[in-house]
């Protein structure tokens, strides 16, 4: 099951940053199990997930001890349910050097500096949620949603510092972002797994009922 109008560009849904992967155990969190029953229901609406020609797009994240958080893995879209083993530990996120450090069973999302930059702009963010939703997508831009600018392309270090500066100057530790670079992507984030899914769901009724 995709999205309808999910993106079709060569380039989108892959790494451009440089990776430092440590294969390892599955990263442990107490939330784990809660993040990727929110990645399934996620899967089921068409949000998270890969096109017919396999290129994942969404991702989850939930932060960690240490300035370090767990994200869903690469090249994992196409799984309805991933469990431990589709997720990764990111241990350090160098923005300047485009590179990205993590350990665990795969590599980290090709947003993963975009995850960071929410997580480092605002201590009061728990849990960020990456979707793709055209009608959504185009909706929130109409209607202003906070966003970010059009020449900030997927996975590079100039999305993560607009995405940072959106955090910086929104101050609230739970919103919504329409990635106005990335066709269809939309950033959702909040204190914890719950509250990231109620901004999702809202940003969704907002948009329907607009």
């Amino acid at each position: 099951m995709t999205a309808p109008g999910t993106p079709q560009h060569p380039a989108e849904g892959y790494v451009r940053f440089h990776v430092r992967w440590t294969e390892a155990a599955p990263p442990r969190h107490d939330d784990l199990g809660r993040l990727d029953s929110l990645r399934t229901r996620l899967w089921d609406r068409g949000w998270v997930g890969a096109t017919p020609e396999g290129i994942g797009f969404g991702n989850l994240s939930v932060r960690d001890a240490g300035g370090s958080f767990i994200i869903t893995g690469t090249a994992t879209g196409a799984r309805r349910i991933l469990g431990p083993e589709g997720y990764t530990l990111v241990t350090r996120v160098e923005r300047a050097r485009n590179t990205v450090s993590c350990r665990g069973p795969v590599r980290a999302s090709a947003e993963t500096m975009s995850h960071a930059a929410i997580y480092e702009a605002n201590p009061g963010a728990g849990c960020v949620v990456h979707i793709h939703a055209r009608d959504l997508w185009r909706r929130g831009l109409d209607l202003g949603w906070p966003s970010t600018p059009a020449t900030a392309e997927y996975g590079t270090p100039d999305l993560a510092d607009a995405v940072a500066a959106v955090v910086e100057a929104h101050r609230e530790p739970r919103g919504i972002i329409a990635l106005a670079g990335h066709e269809d992507g939309l950033l959702a984030f909040g204190p914890d797994i719950e509250s990231a899914e109620r901004e999702l769901l809202a940003a969704a009724r907002r948009g329907r009922s607009a």
